[in-house]
């Protein structure tokens, strides 16, 4: 059996996996492809925030303009990034 037939048997999408997998941006930024499209949809550019600090303030105050159920993906990006960061601070 071949690894396309495994993937396919699994339910493994390569461009779903792609789009999960974490990536350094330019600013040092650990994001998916699919958490940066996602703030992109409420013009919050990644590329401009010079920490994950930064990039959760941009997330909370474009949260202010939106009902929480309209930004139910923005709220969980927030919260990853806010874990990442929390496990990040307390390793060292």
């Amino acid at each position: 059996m071949t690894n396309d037939e495994i993937d396919a048997l699994v339910g493994i999408n390569n461009e779903d996996y792609d789009k999960n997998f974490l990536k350094a941006q330019k600013n040092g930024l650990l994001l998916t492809e699919k958490q940066v499209q996602t703030l992109e949809r409420y013009n919050i550019d990644p590329g401009k925030c010079g920490s994950s600090s930064e990039l959760l303030y941009m997330i909370d105050k474009a949260l202010d303009g939106y009902d929480e159920d309209e930004c139910a993906d923005l709220e969980d990006i927030a919260e990853t990034l806010s874990e990442r960061r929390y496990y990040e601070e307390t390793r060292n």
